[in-house]
C-alpha cells in the first residue's frame, strides 16, 4: 500500500510558521517500488506542490539497491540504516550542493505570529546567534 500523495504535506506547511528560513518535503523510494508507480508518484506531488505555488521545496530519491553480500553485518536490517546508508551514499556526491541550490524561502518570515514563535524555538533551544 502507497501513501496518500499529499502525505508530508501538511507537516512541511506547519513548519513554515515555526519561522524556519526553508522547508524541503523529500520522498526516498524504495528500489522495489515500480519504477512507472515512482514516476507518477513524483510528478504529481511535484505538480501539486507547483501549482498551488507552494514555498515548500520538493525532492525525491529513487533509494539504490543495496547488494548481497556474503557478510551478513554489512546489510542493513532495518529501514533505517537502508536510509542512512543511502543518504550517506548520497552525501559523497554532489547531494548538498543539489539540495540547496534555489531554494524558495519562507513568506511567513516576516509575520508577527511566525516571528514569536521562532524567538520562542530560538529560546528553547538556546540558537542565540550574536
Amino acid at each position: 500500500m502507497y501513501p496518500n500523495l499529499y502525505e508530508g504535506l501538511g507537516e512541511a506547511l506547519m513548519l513554515l510558521t515555526f519561522g524556519v528560513d526553508f522547508v524541503c518535503l523529500w520522498h526516498l523510494f524504495d528500489p522495489e517500488i515500480p519504477s512507472e508507480i515512482v514516476s507518477r508518484y513524483r510528478d504529481l506531488t511535484q505538480n501539486l506542490v507547483s501549482d498551488a505555488y507552494s514555498p515548500i521545496n520538493y525532492q525525491s530519491w529513487l533509494l539504490p539497491e543495496i547488494p548481497s553480500s556474503p557478510n551478513q553485518k554489512a546489510v542493513p536490517k532495518t529501514t533505517m540504516e537502508v536510509v542512512k546508508q543511502s543518504l550517506e551514499n548520497l552525501r559523497r556526491t554532489s547531494f548538498t550542493r543539489s539540495i540547496t541550490e534555489n531554494l524558495k524561502s519562507n513568506p511567513l518570515l516576516n509575520r508577527w505570529d511566525t516571528k514569536i514563535m521562532r524567538s520562542i524555538i530560538k529560546k528553547a533551544y538556546r540558537m542565540v546567534y550574536k
